[in-house]
């Protein structure tokens, strides 16, 4: 049959087309991400997650950013599970108190697992400040946690918020489903964050092409779990968060040290390429945040 171009319409059977399926279905999903996670870290430097959080200004970046963030953080769960007081709730990779803070109002018990030093030192600022009494930090890795000796009681809901960096995805589920009495929540991205796509942009100006491997994305964590037998509820939600310079110089300076770029020459390439990428706003200036994320939560069997 012709095309309304004039040329040839491929031909897809219905054989070619199950083949198709079948060799997605076949795929071991856990070891996809496995191994994409392991890229991303390679093309890092070798630096996972918990490397990156525990540099003690990208920890104080990123708790600036979320100041002035309230019970809004948890509006999706609210709206989502019919969590009723009163409830747990296992906060894994829990970072400056994103969602534990706010959790911690509506909660009778909050358990913070944060593997960073860093990011724990200012959610516990936090936890004085407010004056919190119910909230309990634990440092370390969710990969190091045992169940039941660091865990001894379940929660209610067991949530792992943009803390997946975890080498095998399937383990690190099976665990959060051991340690939950009702609800497991994860959340990811979607697809590519802006910040990839904008650091891309500064590494290729100062290096060349740029091979950075990213993190799997949602689709991943998807077919992980359907292998696993678990058919979870699904959200897609969007955030932005501001990360605010003073002057191009302090920007200048914050790059100059993320990509470790130190010659006069690399500080004149992110002089240069800066204000494509940043957005100067009453006298500051802005690199924004953006990404479409996807929430997976199921209620346990």
């Amino acid at each position: 049959m012709d095309g309304l171009d004039g040329g040839v319409e491929p031909q897809f059977s219905t054989h070619m087309i199950w083949e198709k399926i079948r060799m997605i279905s076949s795929l071991d999903w856990n070891e996809v991400w496995k191994e994409r996670m392991a890229r991303s870290i390679e093309s890092s430097g070798g630096r996972d997650c918990v490397g990156h959080w525990s540099n003690e200004g990208e920890a104080s970046n990123y708790g600036r950013m979320l100041e002035g963030d309230d019970l809004q953080s948890v509006a999706l769960f609210r709206d989502s599970m019919a969590l009723s007081s009163p409830f747990t709730v296992l906060d894994i990779g829990a970072g400056t108190g994103r969602l534990a803070v706010p959790f911690s109002r509506m909660a009778s018990r909050v358990t913070a697992v944060e593997p960073s030093a860093q990011m724990l030192e200012i959610l516990n600022e936090q936890v004085k400040r407010h004056k919190i009494e119910n909230i309990d930090c634990i440092k370390k890795r969710w990969e190091d946690i045992e169940i039941p000796a660091d865990l001894p009681e379940k929660y209610d809901l067991v949530v792992a918020s943009f803390s997946l960096g975890f080498p095998d995805l399937r383990e690190a589920v099976s665990k959060m489903i051991a340690a939950s009495s009702r609800y497991i929540c994860l959340m990811w991205f979607a697809g590519e964050p802006s910040w990839n796509a904008d650091y891309r942009k500064i590494s290729s100006a100062l290096f060349g092409d740029s091979d950075h491997q990213t993190m799997p994305n949602s689709d991943v964590i998807f077919n992980v779990l359907y292998q696993m037998g678990i058919y979870p509820n699904i959200r897609v939600f969007n955030f932005e968060m501001l990360h605010r310079f003073g002057s191009l110089d302090e920007a200048a300076d914050y790059f100059a040290e993320k990509f470790s770029a130190l010659s006069s020459t690399q500080r004149s390439v992110l002089e240069e390429v800066l204000p494509q990428i940043l957005e100067e706003r009453s006298g500051q200036w802005i690199l924004p945040y953006r990404a479409s994320n996807m929430m997976f939560w199921w209620e346990k069997g």
